[in-house]
């Protein structure tokens, strides 16, 4: 998701930014309330809020998964990073042979 055109005010950002984070929110199955006060009167700069029970059980679930692709790749004997280094090497040679015709060794 991204802007039409050029965003031509802070209000402006903040609003997209808003609404970014509220079709983030949907999509990974959390709510989001539009925090109070306005931003020109001194006090909050309004956005999105994410309750806290739900960011607390967010995080919980997110370390858990973190340790369970940690412990699969102990177990496997799998370096996850370096997985994705070659993949990406890879993936580089080969565009690179497309466009020139040329294998790198």
């Amino acid at each position: 998701m991204e802007p039409t055109k050029r965003l031509g005010s802070e209000a402006e950002g903040k609003a997209w930014l808003d609404a970014a984070a509220q079709v983030y929110a949907q999509c990974v199955g959390i709510s989001l309330s539009s925090g109070g006060g306005d931003s020109s009167a001194g006090g909050s700069s309004g956005g999105a809020v994410m309750n806290s029970e739900e960011f607390l059980k967010f995080q919980a679930e997110q370390q858990f998964a973190y340790q369970q692709i940690n412990l699969y790749s102990r177990y496997l004997k799998r370096d996850p990073v370096k997985a994705r280094y070659f993949t990406t090497k890879k993936k580089l040679d080969h565009h690179r042979f497309r466009l020139t015709g040329q294998h790198r060794a």
